[in-house]
């Protein structure tokens, strides 16, 4: 073992180490939440307030995993409602297909839309038009360059590249 591969090998410890330790207080955090949320709705308590653990944290190099999720908010809407939106969202984008040049984008989509959809949704809905037949993917996207699409004729009987 040489100089570098050892110094390599105790930074990936290093690392390792770091994420461990988020980890370690990561649950302590949620121990600490759980537990002041059974004193809170105790009837022993009495009103007193929880208090709220929240180390100092140092900065961390790397972040292995990420943060647990919040819980949905009451007025979330659910699943049925998140597909019907979708649903919608694809005809809203068929019927902007017209009115497209033959090869666009995402920015020429979002355009011709109102309101203005998440971009998650939209690539959903393109790539879903692209796997129906409706548009061809002429170039994928790279960094901040969008993917660009071509208006399938329908009518065509022209080999698809894809």
């Amino acid at each position: 073992m040489n100089q570098s591969e050892y110094e390599r090998r105790r930074q990936h410890l290093e690392v390792e180490l770091e994420a461990a330790l988020e980890l370690v207080h990561a649950a302590f955090r949620t121990q600490f939440r759980a537990l002041d949320i059974v004193w809170m709705n105790s009837p022993e308590n009495g009103g007193a307030v929880a208090i709220v653990y929240d180390p100092p944290r140092a900065p961390r190099p790397l972040a292995l995993f990420p943060a647990p999720a919040d819980p949905a908010p009451a007025n979330a809407p659910s699943p049925i409602q998140k597909r019907r939106g979708i649903s919608e969202l694809y005809n809203q984008v068929l019927d902007a297909l017209d009115s497209l040049p033959e090869v666009f984008d995402r920015t020429d989509l979002l355009a011709v839309l109102d309101p203005r959809p998440k971009r998650s949704s939209l690539y959903k809905i393109l790539e879903e038009m692209r796997y129906a037949g409706l548009i061809d993917r002429v170039q994928a996207g790279t960094g901040t360059i969008p993917s660009q699409y071509r208006r399938k004729d329908l009518d065509s009987t022209e080999p698809v590249e894809g």
